[in-house]
């Protein structure tokens, strides 16, 4: 996983809610809801050996949390899919080892989790529409000319 991966994408997030900062809200309660549900799916998986519940519940949260622009939720989740999958046609001796690979990416899901509660808060979120209110002021100001009129 990339060192240089954000925990969130606050801009592109708003960019994918037309930056109706409620609409974010609500769905990043969604969001950690369905990752929540998804880490004790995956904790029970790992402890039964099973690889499909591994890989649709990486899955679930991967494109959620892709939507939302959680680059650091993301990439874990996508991780952990492409190991379960990589699971799924192994032999025996070759799913233990991926067994491992599977809970070494798995903390590193439930910190990007956790970091991405850390990241989430009131205060944050404000700051992301402030910007993004910025930002559309901007873009406004180039689509009409912003420039003065010949006379």
């Amino acid at each position: 996983m990339a060192a240089n991966l954000r925990v969130i994408d606050w801009e592109g997030a708003m960019d994918q809610v037309h930056g109706d900062s409620e609409f974010l809200s609500e769905v990043l309660d969604d969001l950690f809801k369905e990752s929540e549900e998804a880490e004790q799916e995956i904790t029970e998986a790992i402890k039964a050996k099973n690889l499909t519940t591994v890989m649709k519940a990486a899955h679930r949260v991967k494109g959620s949390s892709s939507y939302l622009r959680c680059e650091r939720l993301m990439s874990t989740s996508l991780h952990l899919q492409e190991l379960g999958v990589l699971g799924l046609g192994a032999e025996e001796a070759k799913q233990e080892s991926i067994l491992v690979d599977i809970e070494a990416m798995f903390a590193k899901y439930s910190q990007a989790l956790a970091d991405l509660r850390v990241e989430v808060t009131p205060e944050n979120l404000q700051k992301a529409v402030e910007r993004y209110e910025r930002n559309q002021g901007k873009e406004d100001g180039k689509a009409g000319g912003g420039g003065k009129e010949d006379a």
